[in-house]
């Protein structure tokens, strides 16, 4: 196990500006291409299709007409770990590591390590947390380093 935390509130932040030029840029040189072309009905569906597709996925995406549970119970779970204010934690065996990243400070891994790992980990001052799904083998539990937690499977919805 890589010890890197892979989470980032505003990793879209760096990379959005790029993404707009590129596409105005692509914009405006099929707007100059349609100039010199005959089939220009081809050439403004494209253009419209440029616009209009990221709003339809938008919409389709954000569910402005659906009303959501913003805070379901796997959320309320995993943002109950950040009130035991652990500095430096690593939370193992959840089925989705990077959702967990937005929601705790604790580096997140899918996987359950080995024993060797979790006595490496313990004796450089990191907190092992796993989430116990019932699939944990018994070597693993017994450790004294290990905190075990259950929590709730989380989903898209």
């Amino acid at each position: 196990f890589s010890m890197v935390k892979t989470k980032m509130q505003a990793y879209l932040l760096f990379t959005a500006p790029a993404l707009f030029f590129m596409t105005a840029e692509f914009f405006f040189a099929v707007a100059d291409y349609k100039k010199e072309h005959q089939l220009k009905w081809i050439f403004t569906i494209i253009l419209a299709l440029i616009i209009l597709l990221p709003i339809r996925y938008s919409i389709e995406r954000i569910r402005p007409f659906e009303s959501r549970d913003r805070n379901p119970q796997w959320v309320m779970e995993l943002r109950e770990l950040n009130k035991e204010n652990i500095e430096k934690g690593i939370l193992f065996n959840y089925d989705q590591p990077i959702e967990a990243m937005f929601y705790t400070d604790l580096v997140v891994y899918s996987g359950i390590p080995k024993k060797e790992t979790i006595s490496n980990l313990s004796h450089q001052g990191y907190t092992i947390i796993i989430n116990d799904d019932g699939k944990i083998p018994n070597h693993i539990i017994s450790m004294k380093q290990v905190v075990t937690v259950e929590l709730t499977k989380a989903t898209d919805d």
